[in-house]
């Protein structure tokens, strides 16, 4: 094991570790990939795969949808807050969760996210999400246009234990495979279950490589080395502010004119979005919740 707790960790060990976790997370996509039988995945590639540290701030992405990826980290926040009690979270678990309030962008997208332990430290999360062909909603295959509340979307789960000390909880699986259409969304679910142990697997290897200081300074260095790059990008851009309207014709239900209002302005080193006389909540299933809205403008300021 390389022991780099007593020195700088030098520019090529961080190279070396971080596109380490960089292959981690695309392991893990090949993974679920293989278990799965759906060609929204296979095809589409609309799945992510993700490592974050213990707070669940996101490190390292696979090459997939980025927009699910960014909703992971508050995935990982809404599981720590329902399961805050001191030892609620333990080695070998696994979380699954696909509420839009709660960090999911839709119904559809299941994730599921692990914590890593060493020496019964929690040192980083696994997470990995996918796109589900159906989710017992008012009508088959996930979208259910003519909705008029969330509960006719579908199954709506908050972060609940799946997986409990490495062992399945076949009576959690059965109640969600219960709720939905498509005996493939098993295949998923399991698919995911795979992902995470590869993930964690190969990071546990890392650690025992390594050793866990390195790997948390590469983890912590790699947070800080992109906002500093952003800062620094945006430094060299004019400041200024910029206005985009942009419009939907029809909710599902009414063809009305619905406005979607964005305004940037940077100033500096720092950008905010403000979408003030964006149109109220609409009818039907067009809105958005502030885990999708955050994942859509981390992946335009990717």
């Amino acid at each position: 094991m390389v022991d780099l707790r007593n020195q700088e960790l030098d520019p090529a060990d961080f190279e070396v570790l971080y596109h380490r976790m960089l292959s981690i997370t695309e392991e893990m996509g090949i993974q679920y990939m293989r278990c799965s039988g759906s060609n929204v995945l296979i095809t589409g590639n609309d799945a992510a795969t993700t490592i974050m540290m213990d707070d669940g701030a996101l490190v390292s992405m696979g090459p997939y949808i980025v927009t699910q990826g960014n909703v992971l980290p508050l995935i990982v926040d809404s599981t720590q807050r329902a399961f805050a009690d001191p030892g609620a979270i333990r080695e070998g678990d696994a979380f699954i969760c696909n509420d839009p309030y709660l960090g999911a962008i839709h119904q559809p997208d299941f994730a599921t996210v692990a914590p890593v332990h060493h020496k019964g430290e929690l040192v980083a999360w696994m997470g990995v999400s996918g796109h589900q062909l159906d989710t017992g909603g008012m009508d088959p295959g996930g979208f259910s246009v003519g909705a008029v509340d969330v509960y006719q979307e579908g199954l709506r789960m908050p972060p609940v234990r799946i997986i409990e000390g490495h062992q399945v909880r076949e009576d959690i699986l059965a109640m969600i495979l219960n709720q939905v259409r498509d005996p493939l969304v098993a295949l998923d679910i399991r698919g995911q279950f795979a992902a995470l142990n590869a993930g964690r697997r190969r990071f546990v290897a890392l650690i025992e490589e390594w050793g866990v200081d390195a790997v948390k300074a590469v983890m912590n260095r790699s947070i800080s080395h992109a906002r500093e790059k952003l800062r620094a990008r945006l430094q060299e851009l004019p400041d200024g502010r910029w206005r985009e309207v942009q419009y939907i014709d029809h909710d599902g239900h009414e063809p009305l004119i619905f406005k979607i209002v964005c305004t940037l302005e940077k100033r500096g080193d720092e950008l905010s979005f403000d979408f003030s006389g964006t149109s109220a909540q609409a009818r039907g299933l067009i809105n958005c919740t502030y885990s999708g809205l955050q994942a859509a403008i981390l992946s335009a300021v990717y």
